[in-house]
């Protein structure tokens, strides 16, 4: 019997399958292939596939979020903006990796366009669910970082039975840890976002 947790990976596996063809070539150095790459994994990947398969056949399920999820989301993004003026962008996603929404700081031009920041979130939400094979031993992953050569970027999944994840984008001069710990966190957890508090 297929577990949960693989019918949720491959639900964002599935997703991004549809969306791009990349993934079959195994090339991008942005794909899970330590995750697939195992025999075990590639059972456990097809056998999710099958049960997405039936799911999607038999659902009426629209991928178009609600009015009351996405306004939840666009204003939970724009608190996040807030919090601190070296913050590029905040965006949420939901746990097929779909992105409900974002904001983006004011005046600021985007690096990525439309669709490049859909696949960038798709494959961060991949990415973010076969992390959660190792939090058994390591401990809940607080969040996720990436330092580029142009901006600093940090994840941050949730407790949410709709939003997978959050992410932020800050300028390079940002103290992200500082912003991430004493305010983003703060603030996601009184929305109900998260619930689990970082260990001293």
């Amino acid at each position: 019997m297929i577990s949960d947790r693989e019918k949720n990976i491959v639900v964002v596996a599935a997703s991004w399958l549809e969306t791009s063809t990349t993934i079959i070539s195994c090339e991008d150095a942005d794909l899970p292939l330590g995750y697939i790459g195992t025999t075990a994994n590639a059972i456990k990947l097809v056998r999710a596939l099958c049960y997405y398969t039936i799911t999607k056949m038999t659902s009426s399920h629209s991928s178009s979020p609600s009015d009351l999820l996405y306004s939840t989301a666009k204003r939970i993004c724009s608190q996040v903006l807030q919090l601190d003026n070296s913050i590029r962008f905040a965006g949420l996603a939901n746990h097929m990796g779909s992105l409900i929404s974002y904001e983006l700081r004011k005046g600021l031009v985007p690096l990525l366009n439309e669709e490049e920041l859909k696949s960038y979130t798709l494959k961060t939400v991949l990415r973010m669910k076969t992390r959660e094979d190792y939090e058994s031993k390591l401990g809940d992953v607080i969040y996720t970082f990436a330092l580029y050569k142009k901006i600093k970027r940090a994840t941050i999944p949730l407790d949410h039975p709709n939003l997978a994840a959050l992410t932020v984008s800050f300028d390079m001069a940002a103290d992200h840890e500082g912003i991430i710990i004493d305010k983003i966190l703060p603030m996601i957890r009184r929305e109900k976002l998260l619930t689990t508090a970082v260990e001293a």
